[in-house]
């Protein structure tokens, strides 16, 4: 979860420091950080109301051994959940 986690900070990162900083230049420190303090809010808004979101972070550590494989057996391959491990 831990990995998960820093790939996807590791991606929207960079994503987000083009943006911040042609707000903060163009109309203040100020008003920068209100407005990407909205979409912070808006964007944990959005992963908040996501039902797939919300299932796995709820999830113990033991229960997310393939647990995409299980949620999702035809994107991995698999013809039945636990049928075959993924492969990578």
């Amino acid at each position: 979860m831990v990995a998960a986690a820093s790939f996807l900070s590791g991606i929207v990162m960079p994503r987000g420091s083009l943006p911040s900083g042609l707000i903060a230049r163009t109309s203040g420190e100020w008003l920068a950080l209100s407005a990407l303090g909205v979409i912070i809010c808006l964007c944990a808004s959005v992963a908040a109301a996501d039902r797939t979101i919300t299932r796995f972070l709820g999830m113990r550590d033991e229960d997310l051994d393939d647990a995409c494989l299980r949620e999702f057996p035809h994107a991995f391959g698999a013809s039945a959940p636990g049928a075959q491990k993924a492969a990578l």
